[in-house]
């Protein structure tokens, strides 16, 4: 994780574009002015040594510690990834400590993190803080929610006056990347009716996004699509095994997978902080990684299993590692190959709109990637790249001195289950049921989709939809509306089809409201109710979100908002 400052205009004495780049973290020693710090965390109950959990350079490779948390907030990955992601638990290396979940794992380290902005801001105490933090564009928006549910849970926006929000790390790369035309230059330009290409490749996602500059001065831009859905924002979910998908973690995975194949129980048995995210093995991995592209084929170098002392990794005979820099490069490849091929169908798509492409920008861990420049210029000679900062984009986004796309592109399917008449040919009598208030017979299988996948959204939009069930009389101050999704090209029909899963709930308060203004009959003890509402949906240009309001008889009654 990085950490970026940037002052409001507010501030008497600030220069409205100024921002802090935090370089001293606690444990840095050696280590002082580096700009991240390792999303690491040791618990206590697992190191009796330890007085308090330690957290980022902090921890060190003796410990038993969690890696790797974020990856799983997520609950609609792919069942592949699923899979890789429970082998790597059970092994130790992805694991979450008993009696914690992933949101409690991720909120105690951004605690820490919390406390470490509040020492930096000293003395700014009376003034409010707005966060902002950058997440994959890929998250569904369950693991949006519970972030944000870690993030508050650990203070971010918790004091009177500070607010939390969350921004997508494409778009806060597109900010940095603007920062840098309106104030220094770059060797990119933000020039009208030209597009930008941001992929920001990180440790677990890799996110590309393509942007239409509309106007230069000030700055305005959007996030390309294409009629039908054709072309939108491509989104890759952190990789499996089968380097199928693409991340930075994924070159560990494929490490992993060639030390089991080369040395069988051995590896394996190794306890998980010898060769976990942290240990001695994976820290000198790390700085190998960083010379492959320095290595000759057949140039050997040494990965370190151990300071020495491992008397595990000693026993085992796997005390030191030498391997080829073409080896090396073969952990790379697949991952190198995933993310070329993503970039260059966005720069395939720009072409087929006969739009004029500006350059390329690259953020995240593997950005100064030199195989993955000189892969597209066998394809595409006249790139230009700029590497950009996620972090500074971020607090540049807070400082109001960056701005958001005017819209948002929806990267999936957005609609409500429905009813309607049943037909004897075509349903299953199973699935029929008779409506009480009106004595036809109904199915209420299908998806109504309002939004498309690929479907732009400007803040002039604005959609109704009329949204009727029946409810039995239980806690009915209290009920919920599913908002349904699919990610298919073409939206499916049934609500059971595959893909089609919840997005998110609208929260229903009817506890100040006459509930018996619905319909209603007594049906022995209970009291049956034909519930009518409509659903109001709009889009907030400045969050990029769709917020959608239930209304009873022109009474609000619950809304929610979700990112697109």
């Amino acid at each position: 994780m990085s950490l970026a400052f940037s002052y409001s205009t507010k501030i008497p004495g600030f220069d409205p574009l100024s921002y802090v780049v935090n370089r001293d973290w606690p444990g840095a020693y050696e280590r002082k002015f580096h700009r991240k710090v390792p999303s690491r965390l040791a618990y206590v109950e697992e190191n009796p040594d330890l007085d308090s959990r330690a957290w980022g350079l902090l921890v060190k490779p003796s410990m038993t510690a969690v890696s790797w948390s974020k990856l799983l907030l997520d609950p609609e990955n792919d069942p592949e990834i699923h899979a890789e992601m429970n082998r790597l638990c059970s092994e130790g290396i992805m694991r979450i400590p008993n009696n914690k979940d992933s949101v409690v794992v991720v909120s105690d380290y951004l605690a820490e993190i919390y406390r470490a902005v509040c020492s930096k801001l000293e003395g700014q105490n009376s003034r409010s803080v707005d966060f902002w933090l950058a997440v994959p564009a890929a998250w569904s928006e369950q693991a949006r929610a519970r972030l944000r549910d870690a993030a508050t849970h650990a203070g971010f926006g918790g004091r009177p006056g500070d607010a939390l929000h969350l921004v997508t790390e494409p778009e806060a790369a597109m900010s940095y990347f603007l920062h840098l035309e309106s104030s220094i230059g770059s060797s990119l330009s933000a020039k009208q009716g030209e597009c930008v290409i941001i992929c920001d490749y990180g440790g677990g996602t890799v996110d590309v996004a393509a942007y239409l500059i509309e106007n230069e001065n000030p700055v305005t831009y959007r996030e390309l699509t294409v009629s039908g859905g054709e072309f939108y924002c491509q989104i890759i979910l952190i990789c499996s095994m089968s380097g199928n998908t693409c991340g930075s973690t994924a070159v560990d995975r494929l490490f992993y997978k060639f030390m089991e194949e080369t040395f069988g129980d051995a590896f394996i048995g190794l306890e998980p902080r010898l060769k976990g995210p942290g240990s001695f093995l994976m820290e000198s991995f790390e700085k190998v990684k960083k010379r492959v592209h320095t290595l000759q084929p057949d140039e050997k170098v040494i990965i370190s299993l151990s300071s020495g002392t491992g008397q595990g990794v000693r026993n085992s005979g796997l005390e030191e590692l030498k391997i080829s820099g073409d080896q090396l490069m073969s952990f790379m490849k697949p991952v190198v190959i995933n993310i070329c091929e993503i970039i260059l169908s966005q720069i395939e798509a720009i072409y087929k709109k006969n739009l004029p492409r500006n350059g390329y920008i690259t953020a995240g861990f593997l950005s100064p990637n030199t195989s993955i420049h000189r892969y597209v210029d066998l394809w595409h000679t006249s790139v230009t790249y700029l590497q950009t900062d996620v972090a500074i984009g971020a607090a540049l986004l807070g400082a109001k001195v960056a701005h958001r796309p005017k819209n948002g592109v929806c990267r999936q399917h957005y609609g409500f289950k429905t009813h309607r008449l049943y037909d004897p040919l075509t349903d299953s009598r199973s699935e029929a049921y008779r409506d009480h208030f009106n004595g036809l017979e109904l199915v209420a299988n299908e998806v109504s989709w309002d939004f498309e996948k690929g479907q732009e959204c400007e803040k002039d939009l604005h959609k109704e939809r009329k949204i009727v069930f029946t409810h039995d009389g239980k806690d009915v101050a209290y009920m919920t509306i599913p908002i349904l999704g699919s990610r298919a090209d073409i939206a499916p029909v049934l609500h059971n089809s595959e893909g089609v899963h919840l997005v998110a709930l609208i929260p229903c308060d009817f506890s100040h409201f006459d509930i018996s203004r619905f319909q209603h009959y007594k049906k022995e003890r209970d009291v049956i109710y034909k519930i009518e509402l409509l659903i109001k949906m709009t889009f907030e240009e400045d969050e990029g979100r769709l917020r959608f309001r239930a209304f009873a008889f022109e009474h609000p009654v619950g809304e929610v908002a979700i990112r697109v």
